[in-house]
């Protein structure tokens, strides 16, 4: 089976941003399943592994498995798709919160 390195490193690439993201958010269990991933798809991409049936289907587990721990976790918009199909996504980083007092003037004297 032919292995796609722009494929792969794509993957490779959203599964390591996946990874970082749950850590910093505490989701342990999230990041931990990505990193795991990520260095299958490394192991392909590295030649020390084969894109086989048995990869294939650890992929799959793998993604159920992320899709049931991030409904059990309760982050809003969970979609699903099919495995391997072109997927349009967007991250959107709200950025630091920012809080504006008003203060009142210091009473002259």
């Amino acid at each position: 089976m032919p292995v796609y390195p722009i494929t792969v490193a794509g993957l490779q690439r959203d599964l390591h941003t996946l990874k970082g993201g749950a850590r910093m958010a505490g989701l342990t269990p999230i990041g931990d399943l990505s990193h795991a991933m990520e260095s299958l798809l490394e192991a392909i991409h590295a030649g020390s592994r084969r894109m086989d049936r048995a990869a294939i289907e650890s992929f799959e587990r793998g993604f159920d498995r992320l899709l049931e721990l991030c409904r059990q976790m309760h982050v809003p918009g969970v979609e699903t798709g099919r495995f391997g199909a072109h997927m349009v996504i967007s991250l959107v980083n709200d950025g630091p919160v920012t809080i504006r007092r008003r203060i009142a003037p210091a009473a002259t004297v």
